[in-house]
């Protein structure tokens, strides 16, 4: 056996993290296999609870790694970028894959390879990464967003949803669990990966990734536990340039300290100006998920709770719409609508009838950040097309400041989202009807234009395109009737 020594040229850090390493202050990841020069490489790991720790490299060297204490092991010794290894504790006749391996090319409990992370020739220097008021999301999994089901074959994908209107791919978690560092080997190697983040950011769009609960609760989190989740949220930013992540909130509302809030501020540090949009996943939104790391908060940019699919599911069998209204339009606990993302679940996504192309008007045009699931823009080219497009110009209703943004249920199946402007051309009323046409006066305030000036019907999802009916303008604009099935747009003209 090989009793292994630390070499001392290493490549230099694209990644500087404020890590505990002990044995080598120029790694890029606080534990791991970092390539060296000369072709050597320095193997970090810890194995709490073990007296030993050995590398077994594939068709070459077994290196005895030394003790550090709290229990790490490290050291450094002749293996090559491409070699595949596994961990060998005490005399167990098992091995064990890295935990935090870059790649598992035969799978999670396969051995791992030594990947150089800085060889791949990035072509995005002048990318400046997302702004969450940007943000369109299009939800995909690797494994069936192409025919053959990999990062390569992906990105001829790519261009179609930049033409639908897409800013940001949201990719379903992908990673080699338990391992968070490996992009899943099923769909490619790491410069796969990387291949399909370049080719996303050439087009205009930016690449996020849901990483799943973190594997440890909020009140284990010691040193070392702090120390691996910040080098894996700041590992997927600066080695794979990805544009944010989604993550799973703290399990207490107004927690100081969590996996999340650890998380979104390494990944921060590891994009320096590159801007960052990170998604927090929570059942119960609280203010202080989107307060800044330094005010005591969790640094999040968006908010995804689930309850708009919900809501909109609800509204489609008929148990009303006020919760809708709720979301669309009111402040949370201070929290306000656009600070969501809002998809819609599978049923209402076809938008094959005129509820489910109202529910997807609702979706796109609301203020909160539209999320289109996998093969919408496909069920419904037209309709998404042209509403994200809506978007693209200012068209959908969003508060402009306080208090100039209103929800309000015209009945149990339909409701009014109002923009208040300053100018004429900033008041825009989205009306959502899911039921039979409404006949009837309406003598809301939500639905009056701005004195002196009139309504004028800018979109409807009942346009022949989309499949649907007959619309008269002026008694829409008029407020003598809403369509039913429908959402109609409209703003302020004289």
């Amino acid at each position: 056996m090989l009793h292994v020594s630390v070499a001392p040229a290493f490549v230099p850090p694209a990644l500087t993290t404020d890590t505990s390493s002990k044995s080598l202050p120029g790694r890029r990841l606080p534990v791991g296999a970092e390539p060296l020069a000369g072709g050597w490489t320095h193997f970090r790991v810890r194995a709490p609870g073990r007296s030993s720790c050995a590398v077994v490299v594939e068709g070459g060297p077994t290196l005895e790694l030394a003790p550090e204490g709290d229990g790490y092991f490290s050291g450094a010794g002749p293996v090559a970028v491409g070699a595949r290894y596994s961990y060998r504790l005490d005399d167990d006749d098992r091995l064990y894959p890295d935990p935090v391996s870059r790649f598992q090319p035969e799978g999670p409990t396969g051995p791992s390879e030594v990947i150089d992370p800085t060889t791949f020739r990035w072509s995005d220097k002048a990318w400046p990464g997302l702004r969450p008021e940007e943000c369109v999301f299009y939800e995909a999994h690797p494994g069936t967003f192409s025919p053959e089901g990999t990062w390569r074959a992906a990105l001829a994908q790519l261009p179609r949803l930049v033409e639908a209107g897409v800013t940001v791919v949201s990719l379903t978690p992908s990673v080699e669990q338990p391992c968070r560092f490996a992009p899943a080997h099923a769909y490619g190697s790491p410069d796969d990966f990387r291949a399909f983040v370049d080719r996303a950011h050439s087009l205009g769009m930016g690449v996020v990734l849901s990483l799943g609960p973190a594997p440890e609760e909020d009140e284990d989190l010691t040193e070392p536990v702090r120390e691996m989740l910040a080098a894996n949220a700041a590992y997927w930013i600066a080695e794979l340039h990805l544009d944010g992540l989604r993550i799973k909130g703290p399990r207490e509302a107004g927690r100081a300290e969590s996996a999340a809030s650890l998380m979104a501020c390494a990944a921060r540090e590891a994009a320096g100006e590159r801007m960052l949009v990170m998604v927090v996943e929570t059942p119960t939104p609280e203010p202080g998920l989107l307060r800044k790391q330094e005010q005591g908060g969790c640094g999040a940019d968006l908010l995804w709770s689930g309850d708009f699919p919900r809501a909109a599911s609800a509204a489609l069998s008929g148990e009303g719409v006020e919760e809708l209204v709720l979301l669309a339009a009111v402040e949370r606990q201070g929290i306000s609508p656009r600070a969501f993302v809002t998809g819609l679940g599978f049923r209402e996504a076809k938008a094959g009838a005129g509820a489910e192309r109202a529910l997807t008007a609702l979706c796109l045009l609301g203020p909160g950040a539209p999320q289109l699931f996998q093969g919408q823009e496909m069920a419904a080219p037209d309709l998404c097309r042209d509403l994200l497009g809506l978007r693209k110009q200012g068209m959908h209703v969003r508060p402009l400041g306080r208090g100039d943004l209103e929800g309000k249920a015209l009945g149990p199946e339909a409701l009014a989202v109002r923009t208040y402007g300053l100018e004429a051309a900033e008041n825009r009323l989205l009306l959502v009807n899911l039921g039979r046409d409404l006949d009837d006066p309406f003598l809301e305030p939500v639905l009056s234009p701005p004195e002196g000036k009139r309504w004028r019907l800018a979109w409807t999802s009942e346009d022949p395109k989309y499949g649907g009916g007959e619309v008269r303008p002026e008694e829409v604009e008029e407020m003598r009737r809403v369509p039913g099935r429908a959402a109609c747009l409209l703003t302020a003209d004289d």
